[in-house]
């Protein structure tokens, strides 16, 4: 723990006195030793500088020294978060190496009706009986144009994907049922009330 220890001159010189060598050196002596200790912290007190006494700003990457900064010198319980960057903007994303994500998996087992927190995330239906899983006006839940959900049937009932009153579903041959057992198909938003169903599905 910093203990701030306050800089006290080892040898004061007044008017008409002799001032010796040693007593000048020992005076810069003293100041290298304290200078050295403020530099490595040893006499700054603990929170002494916290984030709400540093200025907006005054630490930019330009003043740190290089590998100034390291994990060692970071306190162990320092927590490292990922910032919320907003929306990316532009056509497209290019990145190297693999992208690797987790698809959250939501477990029906009666009649269901899509939901915000369904964007992105996978339906599936484990019924012995025929279920239908129904897709919300824009009213209701306002998916961005864009949206992709998986829906799957795990069970033995057939599963019927259908737009409620106003939602137009799109499928090719008019196919809006799971064709079997751990069959799935995705729905993907297409403008305000129309979604198009693509997959493992029947008439």
């Amino acid at each position: 723990m910093a203990v701030p220890q306050p800089y006290t001159v080892p040898n004061e010189f007044v008017n008409n006195t002799t001032i010796t060598s040693d007593s000048h050196n020992e005076n810069w002596d003293y100041l290298e030793t304290y200078v050295e200790a403020l530099s490595d912290g040893s006499y700054i007190a603990t929170d002494a500088i916290t984030t709400l006494k540093i200025q907006d700003s005054a630490v930019t990457t330009s003043k740190l020294a290089a590998a100034s900064v390291t994990s060692v010198k970071m306190a162990a319980n320092v927590g490292l978060v990922t910032p919320d960057i907003g929306a990316a903007t532009g056509a497209s994303l290019n990145t190297t190496g693999n992208v690797v994500y987790h698809i959250t998996i939501s477990n029906k087992t009666t009649d269901y009706t899509l939901a915000a927190g369904d964007d992105g995330d996978i339906v599936e239906m484990d019924a012995a009986t025929n279920k239908t899983i129904s897709i919300p006006l824009n009213a209701t839940v306002p998916f961005a144009i864009g949206t992709q959900i998986i829906v799957s049937r795990i069970g033995l009932g057939e599963v019927s994907i259908a737009g409620v009153s106003g939602v137009t579903l799109q499928a090719a041959g008019s196919a809006y049922r799971l064709r079997a057992t751990f069959s799935a198909a995705t729905c993907i938003k297409r403008a305000t009330d129309t979604w198009i169903l693509i997959g493992d599905t029947k008439v």
